[in-house]
């Protein structure tokens, strides 16, 4: 039995809404972690089901228990707990999610030793319908600015489940989640500006897709805050407010027709934003138009369609950048052809 700490390594924070079907899982998963400096607080937000049983079952002193007297949402009690926490790291996992033996020890492991670093996500396992698979990622080459830039087109830095934080980044600041969906993603674009993302490439949490879980409902809702999170995001660079214009035109709203003259227009905005990102290396310019044209990123599986940035950006496959070239190679041709 778990001895209740004073000041803990690490807080992990569990939120809980009608999850008795996996919230044991969830719970066992912290307990047996091999670092074993923690508390877990796990907040019910009111639930309808046998949630309350389940957790009123451990003994364990390490888990403080929450209660919300009515359902205030995923975030918000979130919130609750990040308010009741003490630990020097703040981890994430969902109620029906569940993390590997050595997930915190991992994640503190790094942290430890890599003080520019606020964020560290892991690689995950997918869990569908009772087969495991392992969710592809970019790999541990991957740099900061170009998590960074990724963000541009959507959350393709970590799941939620695996998300570790400095907790006195989030109190020094007076960091919170926002209410609504998305908002896992909007926490991201709130450290950005105290610090380096990190993600570590070995599958040290497992996802639970299931038709009740939070980031599969309301997804008409979550993508439209996922636009707004973005534009916020930009508006925040230290850019021209012409070159922020731009951007929102030609990753978020998708207006207009690229030219020529569109495209000397990205190239310096792409060098604004790599200064921004205190980045001395030369982007791939070719493959960011080429992005921009896309309907979709797919920033893990690197379809011929669109390979673009995706291709450029993640190490792993930069070698695929020759092959995007020379797909796009006549368009762009042909382009030229109409328009001299």
């Amino acid at each position: 039995m778990g001895k209740p700490l004073n000041n803990p390594k690490v807080s992990v924070l569990m939120a809980a809404y009608n999850v008795d079907q996996y919230l044991k899982e969830a719970i066992d998963s912290i307990l047996n972690q091999t670092l074993t400096d923690f508390e877990l607080i796990v907040v019910n937000d009111c639930s309808s089901d046998q949630t309350e049983s389940i957790i009123s079952h451990y003994s364990d002193q390490r888990i403080k228990t929450i209660r919300n007297p009515k359902n205030y949402g995923f975030f918000n009690s979130l919130n609750i707990a990040l308010r009741r926490a003490t630990g020097k790291y703040i981890a994430i996992l969902d109620g029906d999610d569940y993390s590997l033996p050595t997930r915190l020890e991992t994640q503190v492991a790094f942290l430890d030793k890599n003080i520019q670093y606020v964020l560290c996500g892991t690689a995950r396992f997918d869990l569908r319908e009772g087969v495991l698979c392992r969710e592809k990622y970019p790999g541990t080459k991957v740099k900061d600015w170009q998590f960074k830039l990724s963000l541009l087109f959507g959350n393709f830095f970590a799941t939620h489940s695996s998300l570790m934080y400095r907790r006195n980044v989030l109190v020094n600041n007076s960091i919170s989640y926002e209410d609504g969906v998305s908002q896992d993603y909007g926490m991201i674009f709130k450290l950005l500006k105290y610090g380096m993302l990190h993600l570590i490439d070995e599958p040290l949490v497992v996802y639970r897709h299931r038709e009740g879980s939070l980031s599969r409902s309301r997804s008409i809702e979550g993508l439209e805050t996922a636009k707004m999170l973005r534009r916020t995001y930009i508006e925040s660079l230290e850019i021209s407010e012409a070159e922020k214009t731009l951007l929102i035109s030609a990753i978020i709203t998708k207006e207009g027709e690229p030219g020529f003259a569109w495209q000397r227009k990205i190239d310096r905005t792409l060098t604004c934003l790599l200064k921004e990102f205190s980045v001395h290396e030369k982007l791939d310019r070719d493959a960011f138009y080429d992005m921009l044209r896309s309907e979709r990123l797919s920033i893990f599986t690197c379809k011929p369609t669109i390979l673009g940035l995706a291709a450029y950006m993640l190490s792993p496959f930069r070698d695929l950048v020759a092959l995007s070239k020379i797909a796009f190679s006549a368009l762009r041709f042909k382009c030229k052809k109409m328009l001299s």
